[in-house]
């Protein structure tokens, strides 16, 4: 009552119980113009319990996550709201040493950024926690100077900005699915199409065969990549990086992409991309 015209946010919780009472919440309260939940694909809040990286990667971490908020945007949306996630991590309370600091979460979130606008999530906050693994980056001054530290999982979700920015439009994939193999496309605002190929899986290469019906015949491909799954530095993103330590906040290094040239002689532009394990590729086209 004290702000009339000011318009909110709810109703934040994590709460599987009271996630079940989001529209009788917004029927209540028609101030509320974007729904929010709080959502973790894996839960450690038991000292005894330990997540994976298997368990991290796994479909139900990103599909089945995306698939359970599905209901309440449809929900959200029939008042006219869209729905939110403001608070989204890899792993809840505070996270998994050796996992949340690891390059397997930047996997998961690029793979799960796709899977959550699929089903038509507006947008996300990620939970950013000071001075713990789930961190997403954390920032010291000293002698008057600044210095940065970058976490493996802010790599995967600087590539899906690149990869979808606003406005973009996912594109329907068709062919066999694989569990290790997420394949994502999306047309940006300015007429590009995006392919995103993860490869979850820690060891074997995949070699993926792509034809783009309305692509254009020339491209280039970039590359995330770090050591392994369980690498908490020597991560790249088109041949950049954050380093051990930043002063800029900006990635540095000498950009590297790998030109492509669709197959000959086929109608339809035709690609093969292969992508390493523990790594994504993005193939640009127009």
């Amino acid at each position: 009552k004290a702000l009339p015209n000011v318009r909110l946010a709810g109703p934040s919780t994590g709460s599987l119980t009271w996630s079940q009472s989001l529209g009788s919440f917004l029927g209540a309260n028609r101030k509320v113009a974007v729904a929010t939940l709080h959502r973790y694909p894996t839960q450690r809040c038991v000292s005894t319990t330990h997540v994976s990286a298997a368990q991290l990667l796994a479909q139900s971490s990103s599909d089945g996550l995306a698939d359970s908020v599905a209901p309440y945007v449809k929900t959200a949306n029939g008042f006219g709201d869209p729905l939110r996630l403001d608070e989204l991590n890899a792993v809840s309370c505070g996270g998994e040493q050796g996992l949340s600091n690891a390059f397997a979460t930047s996997l998961w979130a690029l793979d799960a950024m796709f899977a959550l606008a699929r089903v038509g999530v507006s947008g996300v906050n990620f939970h950013t926690t000071p001075n713990s693994v789930n961190q997403l980056f954390s920032f010291k001054q000293a002698g008057g100077q600044w210095a940065g530290q970058v976490s493996p999982l802010y790599y995967g979700l600087l590539m899906f900005a690149q990869a979808a920015p606003a406005d973009s439009r996912l594109l329907q994939i068709a062919g066999p699915r694989s569990e290790a193999l997420r394949v994502w496309a999306a047309r940006t605002p300015t007429g590009q199409t995006h392919v995103v190929l993860i490869n979850t899986a820690a060891a074997g290469a995949a070699s993926v065969t792509l034809r783009i019906s309305g692509g254009s015949r020339s491209g280039f491909v970039e590359r995330l990549t770090a050591p392994g799954l369980a690498a908490t530095g020597g991560i790249t993103l088109a041949g950049l990086s954050f380093g051990a330590s930043t002063s800029t906040g900006t990635l540095a290094g000498t950009p590297h992409v790998t030109s492509m040239t669709a197959q000959s002689g086929v109608a339809t532009p035709t690609y093969t991309v292969s992508v390493p394990a523990a790594s994504a590729a993005m193939l640009v086209l127009g």
